[in-house]
């Protein structure tokens, strides 16, 4: 992913889930770990036959590495009770 679109999608993607996840405790993660895993993840797609969609890819595999590391995306209180809600209705608990 040399192109420097990609780059700069890269360092966007980078900012975002540093912002984004927190630990189990409500903390945001070291945004150095979240660094290498984004441009590890990138590293292991540089050479994918259709570029097009590594971005994405990139993304997608890196949130699930940091998943697998206890991260996950802070909920507010407003999304929180829309999942709560939700999963409620998925189960008939109305």
């Amino acid at each position: 992913m040399t192109d420097p679109a990609n780059d700069q999608r890269l360092e966007t993607l980078k900012r975002r889930l540093s912002t984004e996840l927190v630990d189990e405790r409500g903390r945001a993660p070291d945004a150095d770990a979240v660094d290498a895993v984004v441009v590890a993840t990138a590293d292991h797609l540089a050479d994918a036959p259709i570029q097009d969609f590594v971005p994405l890819l990139v993304e997608h595999q890196a949130l699930d590495e940091l998943r697998r590391r206890g991260l996950h995306r802070e909920l507010d209180d407003e999304m929180a009770a829309a999942a709560r809600s939700s999963a409620d209705e998925r189960r008939g608990d109305r």
